[in-house]
């Protein structure tokens, strides 16, 4: 199976035309989550700029990156 942390809509966005702020697809899987963790392996969006933290919680799971994108670009 191939890495699913590069897939076609991994990485930074923007929100869209107009809107400078930007956000990460990512793929979390269970050996990037604490024991315990309200978090299921998948892809998720969370809003940030690049080299920083994110500014809130991460939307998630999603099957694919592309449905994390297609909803953060929808937010």
């Amino acid at each position: 199976m191939a890495n699913p942390r590069y897939d076609a809509k991994s990485g930074y966005h923007t929100f869209g035309k107009g809107n400078p702020h930007s956000f990460e697809v990512i793929w979390l899987d269970a050996s990037d989550l604490e024991p315990g963790s309200e978090y299921e392996p998948g892809w998720y969006w969370a809003a940030g700029e690049q080299g920083y933290l994110f500014d809130g919680e991460p939307c998630g799971p999603f099957n694919s990156s592309t449905a994390a994108y297609k909803d953060a670009r929808n937010f």
